[in-house]
């Protein structure tokens, strides 16, 4: 999957300054309707892709009992989506979905499960196994787990040692990380923008990228929480956007930069 072109148009004018914005699964909104004469010129990058079609059996396993699950974990939003479009692919009815409480990882996959018009019980990001146990009990509960491949490993132990939970794992889609887009992105680029929590993880698996760069991008994050994580890291802040990821914000951003 090439780097998004569809921003490099002509028309931009040849004082803009270009900007990278690496993104995780689905291409943010911001990156379109840009303003022709915007001296500020994204480029969307696409940091993985999602391989949903790896787990076709499991699934019908699992929607074949969905009804007996009293609990189920989103780990992220792209989990939300292809957990709900792949159910109602079986089912045409929501309320196949029986009994069944939603617990998710993050506000963002809380906003995603309410935009299919299901309810979220439960949202915690630091430690979502204990705060289910100190809240409700699981005991022989069946428990779904719903996240891609390779994740949920240390809440699926938790849950059944501590909460003596029955737990089943959905992988229900597979990261490829494609690192090698950001590599071939950055030739005529001033900046990079994080604009969001999981964009930072997946810009951790490919940050050694830089590492060989000429130039250092400057490095903008989209928010405070952003920005925090990226100090954590020892990444470089060089500026945390005062208004929601557009044209007109990084180019404020970059122009207090100098």
């Amino acid at each position: 999957m090439a780097v998004s072109k569809k921003r490099l148009s002509s028309k931009v004018g040849s004082k803009s300054r270009t900007v990278l914005v690496p993104w995780v699964g689905r291409e943010p909104s911001f990156l379109n309707g840009v303003a022709i004469n915007s001296e500020v010129h994204f480029v969307g990058v696409p940091l993985c892709s999602y391989d949903r079609g790896h787990s076709a059996e499991r699934e019908r396993d699992v929607f074949a009992e969905i009804a007996q699950y009293e609990w189920a974990i989103f780990l992220d939003d792209e989990s939300v989506h292809a957990f709900f479009e792949s159910f109602f692919k079986n089912f045409s009815d929501a309320r196949c979905l029986g009994p069944m409480r939603v617990a998710c990882l993050s506000q963002t996959a809380v906003n995603t499960v309410k935009g299919y018009r299901y309810a979220v019980d439960l949202v915690e990001a630091e430690n979502l196994g204990k705060e289910l146990l100190d809240t409700h009990s699981l005991d022989s509960s069946k428990v779904l787990i719903v996240g891609p491949e390779g994740e949920g490993d240390a809440l699926i132990k938790f849950l059944e040692t501590e909460g003596h939970a029955i737990v089943d794992h959905l992988p229900i889609y597979k990261r490829v990380w494609m690192d090698g887009e950001l590599k071939g992105s950055q030739n005529e680029a001033v900046a990079i923008v994080l604009s969001s929590e999981a964009v930072f993880y997946g810009f951790l698996k490919c940050a050694d990228v830089f590492a060989s760069c000429r130039q250092r991008l400057l490095a903008l994050a989209a928010n405070e929480t952003v920005a925090a994580l990226m100090k954590a890291k020892k990444l470089p802040v060089d500026a945390v956007l005062e208004e929601d990821v557009s044209e007109a914000s990084v180019q404020k951003a970059l122009d207090a930069l100098g």
